[in-house]
């Protein structure tokens, strides 16, 4: 075996051991190798391995914990996993509603639009044809052309509106 050269530049912290947290970061080849080092050495060897900065980063998006969370979430209380389970269908389930329940409103909300626009627009046709009736030709001309302009302006727009908003979400109760 090579005989290690202690450096001063490399601070020996006889605390530094080996143990069941950083043995799982440890590959199984260097722990043979450490297990096969002097005690009196030992702590200089894992004082040296300690200050390599080594960076591993791992992502994981989802509701569900990964299955060695679970597993030890699982040794902590038995029924954690079922219980994050059930608390994750009753959000799913929830969820669903309130979508539904948006969903609903938005299309009552737009049936009543579109109802109260009807009975506006009817308003303004009967005055203008009344105007019109009653020899104010122009007025009426005026007030049921406007009438008509803005009905298919409303309509035109709404409709670019629509199209460019698909996913944009609308906070109108």
């Amino acid at each position: 075996m090579r005989k290690l050269k202690k450096s001063s530049q490399t601070p020996i912290n006889p605390s530094i051991t080996i143990n069941s947290y950083n043995k799982d970061f440890i590959s199984p080849e260097i722990l043979e190798i450490i297990e096969k080092v002097p005690e009196q050495e030992k702590s200089f060897v894992l004082a040296r391995l300690t200050s390599i900065t080594m960076s591993m980063e791992s992502y994981y998006t989802s509701p569900i914990p990964r299955p060695e969370d679970l597993q030890k979430y699982n040794e902590i209380n038995p029924k954690a996993g079922e219980i994050l389970f059930n608390g994750f269908e009753k959000q799913q389930s929830h969820r669903r509603a309130l979508e539904k329940e948006i969903v609903g409103r938005q299309l009552n909300q737009n049936g009543r639009g579109q109802i109260f626009a009807f009975i506006i627009s009817l308003a303004f046709a009967l005055a203008a044809w009344d105007l019109g009736k009653t020899d104010h030709d122009w007025l009426g001309g005026i007030l049921g052309g406007a009438t008509l302009v803005s009905l298919v302006t409303v309509f035109i727009l709404g409709k670019k509106k629509k199209v460019g908003d698909r996913d944009k979400v609308v906070d109108n109760p």
